[in-house]
This record gives structure tokens, sequence and C-alpha cells, in this order.
């Protein structure tokens, strides 16, 4: 009986659904193994990429009313997307990870039913320690618009402690962990640049005049 060979990416193609290259969530599904074998990606990834254009628009009308022009601007605005992107990106993250596990759905790394258990937990707990980064980082953008120069300070040391946990990944997921510990880095670098303590006062001086 004559046997017919299957190329490897058939086979490739058949047991693992195609990853969109653009959603960073499916990326990330696909390595931890959350999802459906049989099923395409949900809608998360699109509500996720919602927030990040609607989160945008929020904070840098936000800082506008607060005073904040042209380079600062740019920069509180770029970091506070940061903090959204984080928040939101591993919200859904979490909400992928809770709704396999509720469904028991199918691992795509090795088919087995979704069940908690140390890895799942991991999984949840690394998502919730980059989420607390987020909001820290939102908050601190909040408070050097508003005249706090110590803020600086703490998206700094939040943008610091992302990096130290996203760049171990790397090497188990490339695609997340060089995308994050590139965005945290990108997000270091525009604080140091371009939120600098000495702004802080014409800052104040800026909102004082916006609100008259």
């Amino acid at each position: 009986m004559t046997r017919t060979a299957v190329p490897s990416t058939a086979l490739h193609r058949a047991a693992f659904p195609t990853c969109v290259s653009n959603a960073l969530l499916v990326h990330w599904r696909c390595a931890i193994g959350t999802g459906r074998l049989t099923t395409p990606s949900m809608d998360i990834d699109q509500v996720v990429q919602i927030v990040l254009l609607v989160g945008l628009i929020v904070v840098g009308i936000e800082h506008w009313r607060r005073g904040q022009r042209g380079w600062r601007l740019a920069a509180l605005a770029f970091v506070s997307l940061y903090g959204v992107g984080l928040v939101a990106t591993m919200s859904a993250h979490c909400a992928d990870i809770i709704h396999n596990l509720v469904l028991r759905n199918r691992s795509f790394v090795d088919g087995s039913p979704f069940t908690y258990n140390w890895r799942t937990y991991s999984l949840l707990l690394f998502g919730v320690l980059l989420i607390d980064r987020g909001i820290r980082v939102l908050r601190a953008a909040r408070r050097f618009a508003g005249g706090d120069a110590s803020a600086r300070t703490d998206i700094l040391r939040n943008g610091a402690v992302v990096l130290a946990i996203t760049l171990p990944i790397i090497p188990i997921h490339a695609f997340f962990g060089v995308l994050i510990s590139v965005w945290s880095s990108l997000a270091l670098i525009v604080t140091a640049a371009g939120l600098r303590a000495g702004q802080v006062e014409s800052t104040r001086f800026a909102a004082g005049a916006a609100g008259a």
C-alpha cells in the first residue's frame, strides 16, 4: 500500500490555526496555548485595538486640556498610551485565559483541556503584574501633567520593572517579549528625554493659563 507524504507545513496548518500577524493577543495565545483548536480567534483582539485608539485620543485630549503643548504633550501621550496598552492587552490576556479555563477549551500546545494549575495561575499573575504597572504609569503621567515632578521617577521605575519582567520572555516567545521590551525601552527614553523635572513649573503656568 502506497503512502502519500504530507508536507510538514500542511500538517502544521491542519493542527494549528493561522495567527493574525498584526494582533498582539493572537500571537500571545499561540505561545501560551490558550484558545481553541477548531475555532478562529475571538473578537477580543479587535476590542484591544479599539481601546488603544480610544485611549490615545482620550489621554491626548486630557493632557492638552491640562495645558500640555508641543513635545511635552507628545511625550505624555506616548507614555500614557504605553500604560493604556499594558492595561488593555493584559486584561484581554487574563480574560482569554479565564474564558478558556471556564469552557475547558483545548490548548494549542498539546491539545489537553485547559485546567486550573500552576501554569494558568502563573499566566494570570503575569497579566495582573503588568496591568498594575500600566495603571501606575497612567496615574504618574496624570500627576506629572498636573505639576508633580516626582511622577517622572515613578514612570521610569514602573517602565523599568516591566522591562525586567518581559526581557526574560524573549527566548520563550520572541514576538511578545521583543514588542513589550522595545515599547518599555522607548517609554523610558521618552520619559527621560521629554519629561524633565525642570518643565514642571512651565506646566503649572500653562495649565493655569488654560484654566483661565
